[in-house]
C-alpha cells in the first residue's frame, strides 16, 4: 500500500537499517497518527539514489509518500511499516503544499513582512551569527568580514542547523540575542540538499524571525530555491560570504558618504577661508597706515606734553610766591586778629550765663504754681471745704441713693472726723445736682460724693 506522511526520530542501525517514525500533522502541526518504519539494508541505497537524482534526501521533517507492507517485528512485539520505495515526485509535491499552507498562515498572521519593515542601522558593526561553531558557513563569514578592515563584533548563538529538533535550537538562538544588543543577527549555512535545508522551511523558524526586535539576514547557501525563512528575513543571501559582503558594503558606503561630506565640508570651508585672509591683507594694510598716523599723533602729542610741562612749572612757582606772600600776610595780621578777639568768649559765656538764670527763675516760679495747685486738689483740702464721702458698710463709695436701703449703715468722712449713721429711708433724685437733704437722712449725703452746704454740716 502507499502511505503517506512525515519522517521523524529517523536512526540507523549497525546493520546498515533505517529506523524511523512515520506521522500525520493536524491544523495546529499536533501528531494525529503514528507509525513505526523502517527501510532494510537492501532497500535503503537504491531510495537514497532516487531520492539524490532530485536534488532529495532522507531527513527529520521530510514529507514522503512510500509504499510498503505492514509487518510485526517478533522479537519486539512491535507493529511496524516496511518501506520498499518512495516516490520523490510526490515528497517535492507534499513540500509545496506545505511550504504554501505556512506561507498563507504567515501572511494571515502579519509576520510575513514584519522583519523586512525594521531598519537596519547604517554602522551595523555588533552582529549576531547564528550556524553551527566551526562550520564551513562560520569560517566563510567570519573571515569576509575581517578581510574588510573594519571593527566588526560578532555575537555566536552556536547551534546546530541540520537533525532532529534543529528548526527549535535556530529559533532559541534568535531568540537569545534578544539581549545581546546587536544591530542585526545573521542565520546562515553552508548548503546542502532539499531535505538538508528543510528547517528553513518550517514555520517555527519563520516565526521567530518575523518576531525578531533586529533585522535578519539569511544566507544559507542555496543557489536556486529561496526557503520560507528567505521570505521572511529582512534580506536574503545566497551564501554566507555575500551575507558578510553585503554588511560589508553597507559600511563602506557609510564611509564613502562620510568621505564625500568631508570634501564637501572642506569645498564649503575654503571659500570663507580665502575671504578671510584678503579680508586680512586689507586689515593689515589699513593697519599699517594706521600705524604711521600713531607715529605723527605721538610726535604731536610729544611736543603738547612739553608745553604743558612749561606752562605747568610756571603756574607752579606763581603760586609758591603766592603762597609765601599769604603766609607772611598771615603772620603778620595774626597777632592784631587774635587781641581783638581775645574779649568775645568771656561776653559770649555772660550772655549765656544771664539767659540760663532767667530760664530757671522762670520754671521754678511755675513748679511753685503747679505744687500749690497739687495740694488744693487733694482729698483733704476738698474734704476741708466743705465736702463729705459717704460709704457702705462694705467700703464702696455711695454715689446713688440707690445703692443703699433703710436700716443699712453707712460711715460719712468729713474734712475732720467721720460720722456714723443708719438710713432710715433713701430717695433718688434725677440728677446729683438736685439732690436735697431728706428728713431721716443723715447730714452730709447726697447720694454720692457731693458736696454739702455749710449750713449742713456736721
Amino acid at each position: 500500500m502507499w502511505v503517506a506522511g512525515e519522517i521523524q526520530r529517523m536512526r540507523p542501525s549497525p546493520k546498515g537499517h533505517l529506523y524511523f517514525e512515520l506521522v500525520e500533522k493536524g491544523e495546529h502541526d499536533d501528531i494525529v497518527g503514528r507509525i513505526e518504519g523502517v527501510i532494510f539494508r537492501t532497500d535503503r541505497d537504491r531510495i537514497a539514489r532516487l531520492l539524490r537524482r532530485s536534488g532529495q534526501d532522507l531527513v527529520d521533517g521530510q514529507e514522503v509518500r512510500c509504499r510498503g507492507g505492514v509487518d510485526v517485528f517478533s522479537a519486539g512485539g512491535r507493529l511496524q511499516l516496511v518501506v520498499r520505495e518512495i516516490d520523490p515526485l510526490a515528497s517535492l509535491g507534499m513540500l509545496e503544499r506545505r511550504r504554501r499552507e505556512i506561507l498563507a498562515g504567515l501572511e494571515a498572521s502579519g509576520l510575513l513582512d514584519r522583519n523586512r519593515g525594521l531598519e537596519l542601522p547604517a554602522l551595523p558593526l555588533r552582529i549576531g551569527l547564528v550556524t553551527s561553531a566551526g562550520s564551513a558557513a562560520y569560517h566563510d563569514f567570519i573571515s569576509s568580514l575581517e578581510a574588510s578592515g573594519y571593527g566588526f563584533e560578532v555575537v555566536l548563538a552556536a547551534t546546530p542547523v541540520q537533525g532532529q529538533g534543529a528548526e527549535l535550537r535556530v529559533a532559541a538562538a534568535l531568540g537569545a540575542l534578544r539581549s545581546a544588543g546587536v544591530a542585526c543577527a545573521v542565520l546562515v549555512r553552508g548548503g546542502g540538499s532539499k531535505s538538508d535545508l528543510q528547517i528553513f522551511e518550517s514555520r517555527a523558524v519563520a516565526e521567530a524571525i518575523a518576531g525578531a526586535p533586529f533585522p535578519v539576514l539569511t544566507g544559507l547557501g542555496h543557489e536556486i530555491d529561496r526557503s520560507i525563512a528567505d521570505r521572511v528575513a529582512h534580506s536574503s543571501f545566497k551564501t554566507p560570504t555575500m551575507a558578510a559582503e553585503f554588511l560589508v558594503a553597507r559600511l563602506a558606503a557609510a564611509e564613502a558618504r562620510v568621505r564625500d561630506l568631508e570634501r564637501a565640508l572642506a569645498r564649503c570651508a575654503r571659500l570663507p577661508v580665502a575671504r578671510a585672509q584678503l579680508h586680512a591683507s586689507h586689515v593689515a594694510q589699513r593697519l599699517l597706515r594706521s600705524s604711521e598716523r600713531v607715529h605723527d599723533y605721538a610726535r604731536e602729542l610729544e611736543s603738547v606734553r612739553s608745553r604743558a610741562l612749561a606752562a605747568a612749572r610756571l603756574r607752579v612757582r606763581a603760586a609758591q610766591r603766592e603762597a609765601r606772600d599769604v603766609g607772611t600776610r598771615l603772620v603778620r595780621l595774626a597777632p592784631r586778629a587774635l587781641e581783638v578777639r581775645r574779649p568775645l568768649p568771656e561776653a559770649l559765656a555772660r550772655r549765656i550765663a544771664a539767659r540760663a538764670f532767667d530760664r530757671i527763675r522762670r520754671e521754678t516760679a511755675r513748679v511753685g504754681a503747679l505744687e500749690r495747685l497739687a495740694a488744693e486738689l487733694t482729698p483733704e483740702r476738698t474734704l476741708q471745704r466743705g465736702f463729705s464721702i459717704t460709704r457702705t458698710a462694705a467700703g464702696a463709695l455711695v454715689r446713688d441713693a440707690a445703692q443703699v436701703g433703710s436700716g443699712e449703715r453707712v460711715t460719712t468722712e468729713l474734712g475732720r472726723g467721720r460720722i456714723e449713721s443708719v438710713v432710715e429711708r433713701a430717695v433718688a433724685s434725677s440728677t446729683a445736682l438736685d439732690a436735697q437733704p431728706r428728713r431721716g437722712a443723715p447730714r452730709g449725703v447726697m447720694g454720692g460724693a457731693g458736696e454739702a452746704s455749710p449750713g449742713e454740716r456736721s
